[in-house]
């Protein structure tokens, strides 16, 4: 598999992880010390992300 193909295979598990939900996949790939900022909306810790894909949170990500 080259990079180009990895980098398809990373973004079709994201996709899948976001829609699962999965929070292993954000526990595997995310750096611990991750801080996700989005435009008006709160800073984001790794433990947060992962907690908010766990099975029954509804948390959904734009």
């Amino acid at each position: 598999m080259n990079i180009e193909e990895e980098i398809k295979d990373l973004e079709e598990q994201l996709c899948q992880a976001e829609l699962k939900p999965d929070p292993d996949f954000f526990e595997k790939y995310l750096a611990d010390d991750v801080v996700l900022v989005s435009e008006g909306k709160p800073f984001m810790a790794k433990s947060i992300v992962v907690d908010a894909h766990r099975p029954g949170k509804n948390q959904k990500f734009n």
